[in-house]
């Protein structure tokens, strides 16, 4: 009977390993929300360079947005230099959608631009149905955007956002296409103070 007592008297101390198990399980906690206050304390950036980076499955190769195009007679146009964030590389906005903040500079009235993927149409490009993608800023609809069956439009596109439109200085854009919809593509997001000179760029310059 003694030995069976000390083979089982592990049954004993289950109150014991209850607590160990209840205090690991705090200090997992802890730590998990020391690392979600970390990176919440980083807080967003005025600049967004979209591409392999961001590591969310949706990126995208200027190679590749390319061979897209040239199959429907489009010539993909440059990701813009403006703040030097230059590389070629973007992510395509998926049907559901694409979301990201930004902060804006300083409190005064500022300047969202979102240097979206374009295409040079071609003498009989292949894309006659028209889509569109609707660009909402902190939950208003500030513009929509056509692409297909003969609308095409410039890219960087520049939204200006007064200061009562942001809370904080805290810019969340959402961008919403067309209902089953996936042909939008961006390379980059960026909040300036001031408007920037959008002079078009010489374009397969990747």
């Amino acid at each position: 009977m003694a030995s069976l007592k000390r083979s089982l008297g592990w049954i004993y101390n289950i109150p014991g390993l209850l607590a160990d198990l209840r205090f690991f399980r705090f200090l997992s906690i802890l730590v998990f929300a020391a690392g979600v206050s970390f990176a919440d304390s980083q807080g967003p950036s005025s600049e967004i360079n979209f591409g392999r980076n961001t590591k969310d499955g949706l990126f995208v190769t200027a190679k590749e947005l390319e061979t897209w195009g040239l199959a429907r007679n489009f010539h993909l146009r440059n990701d813009s230099p403006l703040k030097n964030i230059q590389d070629y590389e973007a992510n395509y906005v998926p049907t559901t959608g694409l979301s990201f903040d930004l902060l804006a500079p300083g409190n005064s009235r500022s300047y969202l631009y979102l240097d979206l993927v374009t295409f040079q149409p071609g003498p009989r490009y292949n894309l006659l149905r028209v889509q569109w993608l609707e660009i909402q800023i902190n939950g208003r609809v500030k513009k929509t955007i056509y692409f297909g069956g003969g609308s095409f439009f410039e890219s960087p596109v520049r939204i200006t956002i007064d200061r009562e439109e942001m809370m904080d200085r805290i810019v969340h854009v959402y961008l919403r296409p067309s209902p089953g919809d996936d042909t939008f593509a961006i390379w980059d997001a960026f909040v300036s103070p001031i408007q920037e000179d959008m002079n078009p760029m010489q374009d397969n310059a990747f």
